[in-house]
This record gives C-alpha cells, sequence and structure tokens, in this order.
C-alpha cells in the first residue's frame, strides 16, 4: 500500500507513524486445514488487495489473543496455480551461453 507515492512500509521501518484508512476487500473463503495448539492453519480464498498479515492480526484482535503469521503459500493468482508452476531447481543445472 502507498501513501503519497511511497511504500507504506517503508515509513514503519523509519519509525513515522502513518494513518492507513480502512478498505472493503473480499474474503471469499476462509477454511481452518489444521489446529494444533496454538497454531493453525488456514486456506484462504480472496480479491486482490488482501493482506495476509493484516488478516491475521484483525483475526488475532478479534480473538482477543493476538496472532501473527509464520508463513505464507501462495497456491493460486489469476489463472496462474502452484500445479502449473516450475520449480527454481529444475533451472540450476542450465547454463547460458551468451
Amino acid at each position: 500500500m502507498k501513501i503519497k507515492g511511497k511504500a507504506a512500509y517503508r515509513y514503519a521501518r523509519e519509525g513515522k507513524q502513518v494513518d492507513i484508512k480502512p478498505k472493503i476487500v473480499e474474503i471469499k473463503l476462509i477454511e481452518i486445514l489444521d489446529y494444533k495448539w496454538p497454531i493453525f492453519k488456514l486456506k484462504i480464498v480472496c480479491g486482490s488487495g488482501v493482506y495476509i498479515r493484516s488478516l491475521a492480526r484483525d483475526i488475532g484482535d478479534k480473538l482477543k489473543t493476538g496472532a501473527y503469521m509464520a508463513g505464507l503459500v501462495r497456491t493460486r493468482v489469476g489463472k496462474f496455480d502452484i500445479q502449473s508452476t516450475i520449480k527454481i531447481d529444475s533451472f540450476i543445472n542450465y547454463s547460458i551461453v551468451l
């Protein structure tokens, strides 16, 4: 998210407070995949503009427990899904000759 043309996280790294206005986003699905206290894994299907770290924080606030995101696996972006990806390891054995 940008504020006055500058990424909001840069202000935070500089120790500056900025006013980030809430916005309406689309959450299509939240499914609990696994739960072992105190960790749970979720599947989230959402529209663009959703900040998953912020969603984790908001869920923790609602539960009055606090929460943070320890990991993220993006399984789909638009029409591209994780099943059709090529692993980086497959490129390591190739030499490029110019």
